[in-house]
């Protein structure tokens, strides 16, 4: 329906209505209800245009961990202490719903206590929903899962679908998160309770997702059902503290966020977001931040620093037509609601929407209108407290027009552009987001097969080798542009390079450098605007860029400086120099150091004691 249509179909309303009064409505409203209706590939002559708000809808919560949005409008939300309270009509009622379990909540000392909550895929016609929480046992603290119905007079007949797996001694790592899959089953992710190596032991549900029918039985088509050395509840493995889990419309691939190591238990960073499927191992501990093995995972999108990802969802598109089917993460230390512009399996560009203005953000829903709703986390252990107690955030659609009278939103600061905002293909023609090495130091080569400056890949691979653990990764993009010095195949380059020279830093698809068809990054990289103190043509093979962890280009360097060259070392060990933060982040506890056969952490010094943020 077009714009035109529908103001007419509302103006004859009123018409028909006869109350003068209507007309005040009618210009408060007309201009959201026409923008959220027009449907995808209708265009105006003059369409609107838009921003977004927050608005805080109520307060006073303690610990919140989990939002839900009801069929019916309402919201339910699981506070850690072990309430399950209900907004009605943007209001927060007095009295939390009867019928929860008795959860094991430690207040400061721990992470458990009141955690997720789900709505079974056919909830309105069975009023069944899933919580997750942590119960004290006789083996020890261990999360559970119970289905309720959800009734006038709180939960009943409730179901334990899973009874849990002996813990540890620490209170934390408990995951977890829930989701039910496009195939009606339930998943839920567990940590690893805060010891690494139980991760990759398939006898121990721990580090684990898990995929079980609605009921808690398991499955027969789960990936590791008929081993003896696994359990067969087991549906991927090698996570250290999954804290979200969403399923993708588009596709039904499940979309997880993770945290990643803190100071004592790996170099820090190393957050991710993860596409979750059957049997694959994800890593943790053997692998993490963007190392690699084959056998193994590396995550979609990593974070360093460490932001502490957490609750995760899909837009619908609904209420925000230019966001459907958008990937939405909150973050605890990042104090940030992160919107991910996704395509499939391919993420191929960042936006900040929310950061530092709330605190602490825990969780994002999405109701069935199509409006976003998040929870702050600022009155858990890892907060700095707040007197009002924590805050049910609302992000609407604002119309900005010019004839409402109306305070428009503070305006989002645009970041610098940089690096990271370019999506590339690899040479394995998997689409890669540079913002995947947010927090890594960058260099950028074009390279070449058929030149005199190829021996050039041996100094790079020794560059590569000599630092990448402490952050530096050297990205090679063959260029055709140069006497045709860079013939064959994408599969024929990384024949050529892996061989001759043992290369095994990142490369990437055959890419233009210069001319009318030049790569956008590479349109970046030498363009006068946007980078004037390295700007100019690429006129050869192995030119350099330096790229420092926040995707700004520091140093170009020419074909003819050789990788191992004093000018080069000097400027990336400068950008290597570790920063020091105003406040490091750290572990509420600290965690037993790892070694194993791949990689060993070595321990840093303790720092002085400080408020912990990251679980």
């Amino acid at each position: 329906m077009s714009r035109t249509k529908r103001l007419t179909m509302l103006l004859t309303l009123l018409v028909v209505c006869g109350v003068g009064s209507c007309l005040v409505w009618h210009f408060e409203v007309l201009d959201w209800w026409m923008l959220r209706g027009l449907p995808p590939g209708e265009v105006d002559a003059a369409p609107l245009k838009w921003t977004w708000r927050v608005e805080t809808v109520v307060e006073g919560l303690e610990s919140p961990w989990a939002v839900a949005p009801l069929p019916d409008g309402r919201l339910l939300i699981t506070e850690r202490p072990g309430r399950l309270r209900v907004v009605t009509e943007d209001k927060l009622e007095a009295e939390p719903v009867p019928g929860v379990p008795e959860v094991s909540y430690r207040g400061k000392a721990g992470q458990g206590g009141l955690l997720d909550i789900a709505l079974h895929p056919d909830f309105v016609e069975n009023a069944r929903l899933y919580l997750a929480y942590t119960a004290s046992t006789e083996k020890g603290e261990m999360t559970q899962v119970a289905s309720f119905r959800f009734t006038p007079e709180g939960l009943t007949d409730a179901k334990v679908v899973f009874g849990g797996v002996p813990g540890g001694k620490k209170s934390k790592h408990f995951g977890c998160r829930l989701a039910f899959g496009r195939d009606g089953k339930l998943y839920i992710t567990l940590g690893e309770r805060g010891e690494p190596k139980r991760a990759q032991d398939l006898a121990d549900l721990n580090g684990k997702t898990l995929r079980l029918n609605d009921d808690g039985t398991v499955p027969d088509d789960n990936p590791f059902v008929g081993r003896k050395d696994a359990r067969p509840e087991i549906f991927s493995c090698g996570h250290r503290n999954a804290q979200g889990l969403a399923v993708q419309p588009e596709t039904g691939l499940l979309w997880q966020t993770e945290h990643g190591p803190s100071w004592r238990d790996a170099p820090g960073g190393g957050d991710e977001i993860n596409i979750v499927e059957a049997g694959r191992n994800y890593g943790w501990p053997v692998i993490h931040h963007r190392q690699t093995r084959e056998d193994m995972v590396s995550p979609l999108v990593e974070y360093t620093p460490a932001i502490a990802p957490a609750g995760c969802t899909f837009a619908s598109g609904k209420a925000f037509r230019d966001w459907q089917g958008d990937f939405f993460f909150t973050t605890l230390m990042g104090r940030s609601l992160v919107r991910l512009s996704v395509s499939g399996r391919h993420v191929y560009k960042e936006e900040v929407l929310i950061q530092d203005d709330f605190g602490r953000l825990r969780d994002v829903a999405e109701d069935p209108d199509g409006f976003l709703y998040v929870i702050t986390s600022d009155t858990d252990a890892y907060g700095p407290g707040r007197q009002g107690g924590d805050r049910l955030l609302r992000i609407v659609p604002t119309p900005v027009d010019g004839k409402k009278k109306m305070k428009a939103p503070e305006p989002v600061k645009a970041k610098p552009p940089s690096v990271h905002d370019f999506t590339v293909t690899d040479i394995d023609d998997n689409r890669i987001a540079l913002s995947a090495y947010r927090g890594k130091t960058l260099l950028i080569v074009n390279v070449a097969s058929r030149c005199g400056f190829t021996p050039q890949y041996a100094g790079l691979q020794k560059l590569y080798e000599t630092h990448k653990d402490k952050g530096l990764v050297v990205l090679g993009f063959p260029a055709n542009n140069f006497l045709k010095q860079e013939p064959g195949t994408d599969a024929e380059i990384k024949t050529f390079c892996t061989t001759r020279y043992k290369v095994t830093f990142p490369m990437f698809s055959k890419i233009s450098v210069k001319g009318d068809d030049i790569h956008p990054l590479y349109a970046f990289l030498t363009g006068r605007d946007t980078n004037p103190d390295f700007a100019g043509q690429i006129t050869w093979n192995f030119n350099k860029f330096l790229v420092d962890r926040d995707g700004k280009i520091v140093a170009r360097f020419g074909s003819k400086v050789t990788p191992g060259s004093k000018a080069i070392v000097e400027a990336i060990e400068k950008a290597l120099a570790p920063e020091v933060p105003d406040k490091p982040a750290e572990e509420e506890e600290p965690a037993e150091a790892v070694e194993t056969p791949d990689t060993k952490a070595p321990a840093p010094e303790e720092p002085a004691a400080r408020k912990p943020e990251k679980e």
